[in-house]
C-alpha cells in the first residue's frame, strides 16, 4: 500500500508539474526561445561588426565584453533547454546500472526531477533572454559609433573556418595590448621603459596573443623592430651579447632613420621564475642595447613578474563554459546544421563540460569526433574520457589538463586496447617549420594507430593560427599486468587442450568450454549457449525469497519496499543477493535495513560516477573495488581481486560482510 501511494503521490505531482508546463508551453516558451535566438542573432551582428572595426574607446570595448558573454551565456542556455531531454533520455538509461526503487515510483521521481529541471531551464531562459535584451539597448549608441571606428582588414570566412582560424574571444585583451604599444606619452620619461606583464596558465594562450599583436600592421609600423628573446637567453652569457640572443620577429628597412626616432618592441617569454637580480640584469641590458621609447611584454605562468610592470598586469584566464560550448559547437559540426543531430549536440555539450575552458583540448576533441559522427562512437569516448578524468581526479585531486601544463604525467588507457595503458610523459612545443611525428595522440588512444610497447613522440595538435606551434607529447606504451600474456595464454591453452583430448578419447566424447569471453566461440562446433544475469522480476523473487525465508513479506512491508530497492541495486548479482540476505536476515530491525540500503547506494553512486561501471562488475572484472565500512564511514575499504577455491581447501575466517559492517576489525 505505501509502495503504491508513493507511486500515486509522486504521479500526481509530475502531472501536475507537467500540466503548468505545458500550459505554458504552448504560448510563451515557444514565443521566448524565438525571441531569444533573434536577440543572440542581433548580438552576434554586432559582435562580428565590432570584431572588424579598431576600438581604442575602453568603455566600449567592456560593453562589448558584456554583450560577448552575455551572448555566450544565452546561446548555451538556449541549447540546453533544446536538448535537456536528451539528458532525460540518458538518466533511463543509467537507472539500468543502478536503479534504487520499483518501477512506478523510478518513473514517477524522473517525471518530478525532469519537470523540475525544465522549470529552472525556463527561468534561466527568461533571464538570459531579458539579460541579452537590455545589454543590446544598451550598446545602441555604440553601434551608431562603431561606424567611425577604422575598418580592419578581414577576409570573407564561414564561421566555423574563421573561429578555427582566428584567435577566439580575446578581442578585448588583444586592443588594450595594441593601445599599450601605440601610445607615446611615456609617464616614467624617455629614459624609462614601458613594461607590460602578461601572466595566465600554461595554454591559456599568452604566447598567441603577443604573437597576434605583433603581426597588426600599425604595430610593425611603430617600431623598427621586434625581437623575442625565450627563456633560456636569459643567461650571463645571452646577456652579454643581448642583441644577438634575440629572435627578430620583425625589422623595418627604413634608410636614414634617427635613433632618437628608432624605437624596439621586446617580447620576452618566461617558461620558469625570473627572480629580481635577474631582471635587473635584463632591463640593464635593455637599457644598454636598446633605443629611448622602447617598450617590453613579459609572459609568464607566475604572478611574479607582475612586480616588473610598470602597468596594471594583463591576466589571462581559461574561457568560460559557455564561451567555450559556443566555440566547441562550431568547430565540431563545421557546415552542419546542430539541430539536425540532437543527440550529438547534447553529447558534444558534455564533452564540452569535461574541457575546463581548454582551447587545445577543444580542439583536438573536435578534431576527433568530426571524423566519425556516429552516436555509438560519440558515447564510447565519452565515457572513456569520464572515466580518465574521474581517475586523475580521483588520484591526484586535480583534472588531468592541469597536470599535462605542469609537465607531469598522465595515464589514459587505448580504447582500442584495454591491456595497455598509454602515458603521457611529457609535452613540448616546436615551431611550424621543425619536422613533426607521423602519428597522432588521439589516434593512438582510439585504436586508429598501431603502436608498438615502449615509448615514442606524437602529435597532439597543430595550431592553424600563428605563431603555428606544433604540439608533441612523449608518450609510452606500457602493458598492463595481467594483460597481453593472459590473452596469448588462455588461446594457446585452449589449442592444447583440444589436442592432448584428441590423444586420450574416441571419436565419440564431447568438450564444454566455458569462459567470460565471446572469444571462445571460434573453438565451438555448435551455436554457443549464452547464460545472461537474472530478469529484474526474477532476481527480486529470489532474493525475496532468500531473505526473508519462512516469514510472510507481506507481514513486514516496509522491510519488503526496502528489500526490493536492495534487489535493484545488486545487478543480478548471485553473490551480492546471497552476502546481502545473509546480513540483513541477521537483523530485522528498519533502521539497521535502511543503513545498509544507504550504503549500497552511496558506494554504487560512487563506482558509477567515478568509472560508469557498477562496482560488481568491477569485481567480476578483478579490479579494484573502493568499498566503505558502515561503522567506521572515514575508512576506505579495497576489495582488490576475487577468486574461487574448493570446498575441500581451507578459507579464511574472516567474512567480507563483517568487515563491511563494523562486526569485525580485520587489524
Amino acid at each position: 500500500m505505501e509502495i503504491f501511494l508513493s507511486a500515486l503521490l509522486g504521479e500526481l505531482a509530475s502531472r501536475s508539474i507537467n500540466f503548468f508546463i505545458h500550459k505554458i508551453s504552448k504560448k510563451k516558451v515557444l514565443d521566448m526561445e524565438d525571441s531569444l535566438q533573434r536577440a543572440l542573432l542581433r548580438a552576434q551582428v554586432i559582435v562580428d561588426e565590432a570584431k572588424g572595426r579598431h576600438i581604442t574607446n575602453q568603455a566600449m570595448m567592456q560593453q562589448l565584453d558584456m554583450l560577448r558573454d552575455a551572448m555566450h551565456r544565452g546561446c548555451y542556455i538556449l541549447d540546453t533547454f533544446r536538448y535537456q531531454s536528451y539528458d532525460d533520455d540518458e538518466d533511463t538509461k543509467d537507472q539500468s546500472v543502478s536503479h534504487s526503487l520499483s518501477p512506478s515510483i523510478l518513473n514517477s521521481q524522473n517525471g518530478i526531477r525532469s519537470s523540475n529541471r525544465k522549470l529552472l531551464l525556463l527561468e534561466q531562459l527568461q533571464e538570459s533572454l531579458n539579460n541579452l535584451s537590455s545589454l543590446i539597448l544598451d550598446v545602441n549608441e555604440a553601434v551608431v559609433f562603431l561606424a567611425s571606428n577604422p575598418r580592419l582588414c578581414s577576409q570573407p570566412y564561414n564561421m566555423h573556418i574563421l573561429l578555427g582560424n582566428c584567435m577566439f574571444d580575446r578581442q578585448s585583451e588583444s586592443e588594450l595590448v595594441i593601445n599599450f604599444l601605440l601610445r607615446t606619452n611615456n609617464p616614467h620619461g624617455s629614459q624609462e621603459f614601458e613594461v607590460l606583464p602578461i601572466v595566465g596558465p600554461g595554454k591559456v594562450g599568452k604566447s598567441t596573443l603577443v604573437t597576434y599583436v605583433c603581426m597588426n600592421e600599425r604595430v610593425r609600423d611603430h617600431f623598427s623592430e621586434i625581437l623575442f628573446l625565450r627563456d633560456h637567453d636569459l643567461t650571463d652569457d645571452g646577456l652579454s651579447k643581448f642583441r644577438e640572443g634575440c629572435t627578430i620577429k620583425h625589422q623595418n628597412h627604413i634608410p636614414n632613420t634617427k635613433k632618437e626616432h628608432m624605437r624596439w618592441l621586446l617580447v620576452v617569454d618566461l617558461v620558469g621564475d625570473l627572480n629580481e637580480d635577474a631582471w635587473d640584469r635584463l632591463y640593464s641590458s635593455c637599457k644598454r642595447c636598446m633605443p629611448s621609447n622602447s617598450k617590453i611584454i613579459v609572459t609568464n605562468r607566475s604572478d611574479k613578474i607582475i612586480m616588473f610592470g610598470t602597468i596594471n598586469a594583463l591576466s589571462l584566464k581559461y574561457l568560460s563554459r559557455e564561451a567555450l560550448w559556443y566555440y566547441f559547437k562550431t568547430v565540431t559540426f563545421g557546415s552542419m546544421d546542430p539541430k539536425m543531430h540532437p543527440r550529438l549536440v547534447h553529447l558534444a555539450m558534455e564533452f564540452a563540460n569535461l574541457m575546463i575552458g581548454s582551447l587545445m583540448g577543444a580542439n583536438i576533441m573536435a578534431s576527433l569526433l568530426r571524423d566519425n559522427f556516429d552516436n555509438r562512437f560519440w558515447r564510447k569516448t565519452l565515457a572513456f574520457f569520464r572515466g580518465f578524468i574521474q581517475r586523475h581526479v580521483s588520484k591526484y585531486g586535480v583534472h588531468p589538463i592541469f597536470l599535462i601544463n605542469q609537465n607531469r604525467s598522465i595515464h589514459l588507457g587505448r580504447v582500442g586496447a584495454p591491456f595497455e595503458d598509454l602515458v603521457f610523459c611529457s609535452e613540448y612545443e616546436s615551431c611550424s617549420q621543425e619536422e613533426v611525428p607521423k602519428i597522432k595522440v588521439h589516434d593512438v588512444m582510439y585504436g586508429n594507430a598501431k603502436a608498438t610497447l615502449g615509448k615514442f613522440e606524437a602529435l597532439a595538435w597543430r595550431s592553424p593560427i600563428p605563431p603555428y606551434s606544433n604540439y608533441v607529447y612523449s608518450c609510452e606504451i606500457r602493458e598492463l599486468k595481467s594483460s597481453g600474456r593472459k590473452r596469448k595464454r588462455s588461446t594457446n591453452a585452449c589449442n592444447m587442450l583440444c589436442s592432448a583430448i584428441r590423444h586420450v578419447t574416441d571419436g565419440g566424447s564431447k568438450i564444454i568450454v566455458t569462459s567470460r569471453s565471446d572469444k571462445i566461440i571460434k573453438f565451438g562446433t555448435t551455436r554457443p549457449l549464452r547464460i545472461k544475469y537474472l530478469s529484474q522480476e526474477a532476481y527480486w523473487y529470489f532474493f525475496k525469497a532468500l531473505t526473508f525465508g519462512s516469514m510472510d513479506p507481506k507481514m513486514h512491508p516496509r522491510l519488503a519496499n526496502l528489500a526490493m530497492e536492495m534487489a535493484n541495486m545488486l545487478n543480478g548479482c548471485f553473490i551480492g543477493a546471497n552476502m546481502t540476505a545473509c546480513l540483513l536476515r541477521d537483523n530485522f530491525d528498519i533502521r539497521f535495513w535502511r543503513n545498509v540500503l544507504a550504503f549500497l547506494r552511496g558506494i554504487t553512486k560512487n563506482h558509477v560516477h567515478k568509472s560508469c561501471v557498477h562496482p560488481l562488475e568491477v569485481m567480476n572484472l578483478n579490479r579494484p573495488a573502493h568499498l566503505r565500512r558502515m561503522a567506521t564511514p572515514s575508512e576506505g575499504f579495497v576489495v582488490y581481486h576475487l577468486y574461487q577455491c574448493s570446498s575441500q581447501e581451507e578459507v579464511p575466517k574472516l567474512k567480507i560482510v563483517d568487515v563491511i559492517c563494523g562486526s569485525i576489525k580485520p587489524y
